[in-house]
């Protein structure tokens, strides 16, 4: 059975049905996942990286989907 979701920065963690990625680093075994979110600021390498991962889902047979956010209100300290 799943964990309903994992939210970390270890990509071999398994069991997870949800996991949203924020190590940077592709997640292992992806076609096993029933939802992959990752969050890819705008700097180009990070960018580029997140395009590789991209390509790399799609060879493992997952059909990616982008979701932008366009604005994030960051609250003054």
């Amino acid at each position: 059975a799943h964990a309903p979701l994992f939210l970390g920065v270890d990509p071999a963690a398994g069991g997870f049905a949800c996991v949203i990625n924020l190590s940077g680093a592709p997640i292992l075994r992806v076609a096993e996942r029933e939802q992959l979110d990752e969050v890819v600021d705008s700097l180009p390498a990070n960018r580029e990286a997140a395009r590789a991962r991209w390509r790399d889902y799609q060879a493992a047979g997952v059909k990616p989907q982008h979701r932008q956010i366009a604005h994030v209100e960051m609250d003054a300290p």
